[in-house]
């Protein structure tokens, strides 16, 4: 399964985070000029130093409001991901604002403001970009769910295949989500031994 979450922070910027390093800023800026005019009338180098160091650390209050707003943007992305649940694999779901923290060996942890996912136990369970979902899902077969499924591909594949035609339905390049069982249930209900060669 090859999935897109969209993550939104819903966040405002607020006046509240950016008070302190402004009223910061500010005041060294005036703590900088006096040490200068005190060292231009004296010609004192400590007060030079001082005026100096004053305005080192305007800009490290400069970085930190511009990092306050940055953090405080409305976050809207999305970020592929793979999941293979094999045997043990499953999505815990956690309703409300109040989440359980995750118990054991949990592979990831997604929270919103109502609702919360865990994943535990995947065989495989990746991060990527756009490109690599793109990649992986060009090798995949039509999935039949879908309504964009395109049937006609599986059965081109089927037809130039020399395998059984069990073989062929559990392959997700051929099919894509068949799994043994749903394979087999399906041959029985058709009448189909797995066995059969698939150009026949």
């Amino acid at each position: 399964m090859y999935a897109e979450v969209s993550l939104s922070s819903g966040l405002k910027p607020g006046a509240g985070s950016r008070q302190v390093p402004c009223v910061a800023i500010g005041a060294d800026i005036a703590i900088a000029m006096a040490n200068f005019i005190a060292a231009a009338v004296t010609g004192s180098l400590v007060m030079l130093t001082k005026g100096v160091h004053s305005l080192v650390n305007t800009g490290h209050e400069l970085l930190l409001l511009i990092g306050v707003r940055r953090s405080q943007r409305v976050l809207e992305q999305q970020f592929p991901f793979g999941v293979q649940l094999g045997l043990f694999g499953r999505f815990c779901r956690w309703p409300g604002a109040e989440h359980p923290a995750p118990v054991g060996e949990v592979c990831m942890w997604l929270t919103a403001a109502k609702v919360a996912f865990d994943l535990s136990g995947p065989t495989a369970c990746v991060i990527g970009t756009a490109a690599d979902r793109a990649a992986i899902v060009s090798r995949l077969g039509p999935d039949p769910p879908r309504r964009d499924a395109r049937p006609e591909v599986a059965f081109d594949r089927i037809r130039k295949s020399r395998r059984s035609i069990g073989a062929s339905l559990s392959d997700q390049q051929v099919l894509c989500g068949v799994r043994n069982v749903y394979r087999a249930l399906a041959l029985f209900v058709a009448g189909i031994r797995p066995t059969r060669p698939e150009n026949k």
